[in-house]
């Protein structure tokens, strides 16, 4: 039995109970209306940056470069994570920002410089499957390249830069592998053969070591100085490589490193490599087993160089004949699905359907459908994107 204080009747008291419920459920209404405004006017905040990103490079002979310049410069205001929000905004806006792998780096850069004891927890915090995993190279590059150290502490150093690739994603591993190409040169300060030889003793990873992906990264390293670390690490590997030496450069090495070695030269060749006589003649000189792969992945870079555009991606494919031809839109629709952005997606379905035999077209879009489900997951965003955008026909496949 409900007691009340004397004097208190129970009809009072249920007044006051209601009254208090109706205040309660007022000010609830008002701080939920309050929360739903200010994300509201957070998300409008975000696209005004996008706005001011976008209106100071109207005018920039290369709109994509200053984007990567004028974001990073927002880290001021906003966090690190509303930086790339608004970096996908502006890609929303302009059609020929796809790649934004740079200003991944220089993002998670400016977040480990605000504490750099944190560099752990800032690649945690990365986004994953936006601007091809830039943001988590940038966060392991930052934290080593200014160290140098001796080969037994880079050694002993191994297991633990291992369980770093092992707490991402299966699709991030290869990724890292490749990261960490690019961190033993800076660790080692810039020599190519011991940095070769580490990733050679690298902690296997969910079963395999990457070893192509790590060599890869060595090998970018020291081709392309794209940053004013990158040249300073360059001139202290006394290495002067080049368009007429580099050939000769990557036949001092063996079997898969000389391979990784020539596939990332392609760097110095990339006006000739807009011929698709001779990328197939270039890639002759690797491996059999590699030929393949270095085809594969000259493709991607060149649909990175043509900023994915369909015209360019359509023109250069032209030149291939027979398999080649329809290898070669497949190869450019799967790279441009790696994005993982929804204009990305839909370029790649758009990729594929250039393909005039009917057969090629449909394992073009297999091959997208594939790729979704290994590099994102079945569940992931970008794999439902992909599927929610295909024909009927596609979607046992997308569930299977």
């Amino acid at each position: 039995m409900l007691k009340t204080k004397p004097g208190l009747s129970i009809k009072t008291l249920s007044l006051r109970l209601r009254t208090s419920l109706l205040v309660f459920l007022t000010l609830l209404n008002i701080f939920l209306l309050s929360k739903v405004n200010f994300s509201s006017a957070k998300s409008s905040n975000l696209s005004v940056f996008a706005a001011e990103v976008i209106s100071k490079c109207a005018n920039n002979t290369y709109p994509s470069a200053c984007y990567d310049e004028e974001i990073p410069h927002l880290m001021d205001k906003i966090s690190m994570e509303d930086a790339f929000k608004v970096t996908a905004l502006v890609q929303a806006k302009d059609p020929g920002y796809l790649y934004c792998h740079a200003v991944g780096h220089r993002l998670s850069k400016l977040e480990i410089d605000k504490d750099s004891s944190k560099w752990k927890e800032v690649i945690a915090r990365c986004p994953t499957n936006q601007c091809n995993n830039g943001c988590l190279h940038g966060a392991v590059q930052t934290h080593f390249q200014a160290e140098s150290l001796p080969n037994s502490k880079i050694i002993s150093l191994l297991p633990d830069l291992s369980d770093i690739c092992k707490s991402l994603s299966i699709d991030e591993r290869s990724s890292c592998s490749h990261g960490m190409g690019h961190l033993l040169m800076y660790l080692s300060n810039g020599n190519v053969n011991s940095s070769l030889g580490f990733c050679d003793q690298f902690p296997p990873i969910n079963g395999s070591i990457y070893l192509l992906g790590c060599y890869d990264g060595v090998f970018m390293q020291t081709f392309q100085k794209g940053s004013p670390e990158d040249q300073t690490l360059a001139r202290a590997s006394n290495l002067d490589i080049s368009k007429s030496n580099v050939e000769a450069f990557c036949n001092q090495f063996k079997k898969t490193a000389h391979d990784a070695c020539w596939e990332g030269a392609w760097y110095f060749f990339q006006l000739e490599m807009g011929n698709a006589s001779y990328l197939l003649s270039y890639c002759a000189k690797v491996s059999t087993e590699e030929n393949g792969r270095c085809i594969d992945e000259t493709i991607a870079h060149l649909a990175t160089a043509f900023n994915y555009d369909l015209d360019k991606i359509r023109t250069f494919c032209s030149g291939f004949t027979g398999k080649f031809s329809g290898t070669c839109l497949t190869s450019a629709a799967s790279h441009t699905l790696n994005l993982g952005e929804p204009r990305a997606i839909s370029r790649a379905i758009e990729i594929c359907q250039i393909i005039q035999d009917p057969a090629s077209a449909e394992t073009c879009t297999d091959n997208l459908v594939s790729v979704a489900k290994t590099y994102f997951g079945p569940e992931a965003v970008p794999t439902k994107t992909l599927c929610g955008s295909l024909p009927p026909a596609w979607s046992k496949k997308c569930s299977s």
